[in-house]
């Protein structure tokens, strides 16, 4: 078992990504109450704004990453006044297949742009530190604890935000009751566009983040929509802290699977997405209100 402390660390990175992206989905859910499955293109955009900033134009770090998270938020507010606010009215499953229509669209843009060749950030200065731990049990780059330290930042300033701010507490009001807070001054359409800014911008720095552990492609914002889908089913619908929960638990789950040996059988690595879907499937048989959403009778009676 010298393999379990490796194993566990990067379930610990891959679930910090799935965390990030399945948090704004689970914001944009507890508000609007619809699957955004055009959530993970919003990842992929980031990863892929980063590498035109980073990579095609050269630019330092922190310019090339303030601007794709900025082109993240215009896109999150192009998504919402363009496809979101005009089918308000409309059904849950109208939003969503909308949405799914959306990230085909995403997708097919960034494919005829970028082409469908896999990119990466490596650059002539790209020589990533690499951290030895436990007697060489246990290796970890510095981009890696970047991952882990910008996913708990990224969690405690959103609980902070939304407790404290005015914006904040906004949001909370508009997903307790949408009309309520429209009586009671709140501006709810501009609220909204926040909540699909904030969430849309989360998605783009775990896109960026992730291109640091693996290649992007055009493709990898279906995965990561699934990912996170399964992450919000799993910590409970509506439940933005059972999200992460949900997303740290898969990410640890998948490389368990894969990382260990079952009474000598190994699962192959690219068995990783299976074993997202297993679990989502066991979740729905046995708990399909999650590990912290609310039980389905109440969230019925609250719409």
């Amino acid at each position: 078992m010298d393999i379990l402390p490796q194993i566990l660390v990067n379930g610990i990175i891959q679930g910090s990504i799935y965390a990030l992206i399945a948090l704004g989905l689970s914001l944009i859910y507890g508000v609007l109450r619809f699957m955004n499955f055009a959530h993970g293109e919003m990842a992929m955009l980031g990863a892929y704004f980063y590498y035109y900033f980073f990579i095609v134009l050269g630019w330092p770090i922190i310019p090339s990453v303030l601007l794709a998270i900025f082109f993240c938020g215009i896109a999150g507010i192009l998504f919402n006044k363009l496809i979101f606010q005009p089918l308000r009215k409309e059904s849950e499953w109208t939003l969503l297949i909308t949405s799914i229509g959306a990230a085909i669209f995403i997708k097919s843009l960034v494919l005829l742009i970028a082409t469908g060749k896999a990119r990466n950030y490596t650059r002539g200065d790209y020589d990533p530190t690499v951290y030895s731990l436990f007697d060489g049990k246990m290796i970890i780059t510095n981009y890696q604890v970047l991952i882990i330290i910008t996913t708990l930042a990224i969690l405690i300033g959103l609980a902070f935000f939304l407790k404290y701010s005015k914006t904040g507490k906004s949001i909370r009001a508009v997903s307790d009751n949408m009309d309520v807070a429209a009586i009671l001054g709140i501006n709810v359409k501009s609220t909204i566009t926040k909540i699909f800014i904030i969430s849309t911008c989360i998605a783009g720095v775990a896109g960026i983040l992730i291109g640091y552990e693996q290649s992007l492609t055009p493709n990898m914002g279906l995965l990561l929509s699934i990912a996170a889908f399964s992450a919000v089913i799993v910590g409970g619908l509506g439940s933005i802290w059972g999200a992460v929960v949900g997303g740290m638990l898969i990410g640890i789950i998948q490389n368990l699977a894969v990382g260990l040996d079952w009474w000598g059988y190994s699962i192959p690595t690219n068995y990783k997405t299976a074993v997202g879907y297993a679990i989502l499937i066991l979740m729905l048989l046995f708990r399909p209100r999650g590990l912290f959403g609310a039980k389905l009778e109440e969230e019925a009676g609250r719409k």
